[in-house]
C-alpha cells in the first residue's frame, strides 16, 4: 500500500479492501492537528509485528515523527 493522504483516507472504507477499521478520534485529530498546524498527515498500513513493522516504517519512510494508537 502506497502513502494515503488524509484527505483520501477519511474516504476510503478501509473495513472492506484491507480488512482493517479507521479509528475516528485519530482521524478527528488528526485533521485538527492539519487544519491548525498545518502538518501534513499520510498513512499507510504495515502488517505483522508491531515493533518491527514501527522500524521499517521509520527507516522506509525516512520519518522524523511517528505516531501510533494501540487500543
Amino acid at each position: 500500500m502506497a502513502l494515503v493522504p488524509l484527505e483520501e483516507f477519511r474516504e476510503m472504507n478501509f473495513t472492506k479492501q484491507y480488512g482493517i477499521a479507521r479509528d475516528p478520534e485519530v482521524i478527528d485529530i488528526l485533521d485538527t492537528l492539519s487544519r491548525t498546524k498545518g502538518a501534513k498527515a499520510m498513512f499507510k498500513v504495515y502488517w505483522g509485528d508491531p515493533r518491527e513493522k514501527l522500524c521499517n516504517a521509520v527507516e522506509d519512510l525516512q520519518l522524523n515523527s511517528l505516531g501510533f494508537r494501540s487500543h
